[in-house]
């Protein structure tokens, strides 16, 4: 079965790739093998992050871009990571209801519960993201759940960071000054037909006036869903990749994913052939003791720790 779905992928079988993503993400029998026999794609994929508070417009601005995109001719794959269900743990889907109306000829979306993760982007979906690139789209476009911890994982993934904001985003952007803000190449001030998109946008210059970056960040008034502004965007992100393309920034950014993923790997085959069957025993007995009788983690870590060695 997984020889049938490589072959399927190099023959851009888009339900191959459908069924492909569901064991990856499951991690059911024979992933492993799928992940290592897959083929590098040689075309060249753009990976588009966009990120920004919840209700800044995200989706919509996905939606528009990727409607542009493909009137390039281009194929479009896009990773949603949706907030996890409280209940059951998988994705809500909020995001694919909003991009209901995008072919699925030309666009693929596939959505991901964040699981919990801090980030907002699990192992799985970085699993996932080598079955898009071996597919051959030319865009990637990661749309996450929101910000925090996650802006740090999605600028390590994506060649260009679209920040998306609302005029009323002004309070949030002094928070974000020492994160976001430093790490994102695009932004779109969102639903710019509201009060306050010129002020916030004269706040934003000036915090760039002062910035070391060679690459300072246009801002682009938006209004997604009137398709305002969405022609600017696209270019001011695709002028982006060729300024990392000029340069050796992509290639750098293409060897750091190869040993991040690499990374991530081995701290999953390190987890796995730590927590053998042995050692969940180990475990399993001191969680069935009360409370005031179970020793600390500390101490049972260093009671199993070692042994492999014995």
């Amino acid at each position: 079965m997984i020889k049938s779905l490589i072959s399927g992928l190099v023959k851009k079988n888009i339900i191959d790739l459908a069924k492909s993503i569901t064991i990856v993400e499951n991690r059911s029998s024979g992933y492993k093998e799928l992940l290592s026999e897959l083929s590098p794609s040689e075309k060249k994929c753009h990976k588009i992050g966009i990120t920004g508070p919840p209700g800044s417009g995200k989706s919509t601005l996905t939606n528009a871009l990727c409607k542009k995109i493909i009137k390039q001719n281009k194929k479009v794959g896009v990773i949603c990571v949706d907030p996890s269900s409280p209940f059951q743990g998988g994705a809500i889907l909020g995001d694919r209801i909003r991009m209901k109306d995008l072919n699925p000829t030309d666009v693929f979306i596939r959505s991901f519960s964040s699981r919990g993760s801090l980030g907002g982007l699990s192992q799985s979906i970085l699993n996932v993201e080598s079955l898009y690139e071996s597919f051959g789209f030319d865009v990637i476009v990661y749309e996450t759940v929101g910000v925090g911890q996650i802006e740090l994982d999605i600028v390590d993934i994506c060649d260009t960071l679209l920040l998306c904001l609302t005029p009323e985003s002004g309070d949030e952007i002094q928070m974000m000054k020492s994160g976001l803000l430093e790490c994102c190449d695009v932004i779109a001030i969102n639903k710019s037909d509201r009060d306050g998109a010129d002020r916030l946008k004269i706040s934003l210059q000036q915090i760039f006036d002062i910035s070391s970056k060679i690459w300072t960040a246009p801002i682009i008034n938006t209004v997604g869903i009137k398709d305002l502004g969405i022609n600017k965007l696209l270019l001011e992100i695709e002028g982006h990749y060729k300024f990392l393309s000029s340069n050796n920034d992509l290639k750098n950014k293409v060897k750091s994913r190869y040993i991040s993923k690499l990374k991530n790997l081995a701290q999953e085959y390190l987890l796995d052939s730590f927590f053998n069957n042995e050692r969940e025993q180990l475990i399993e007995d001191e969680l069935s003791k009360d409370d005031v009788d179970r020793i600390s983690v500390y101490s049972l870590f260093e009671k199993i720790k070692y042994l492999d060695e014995k």
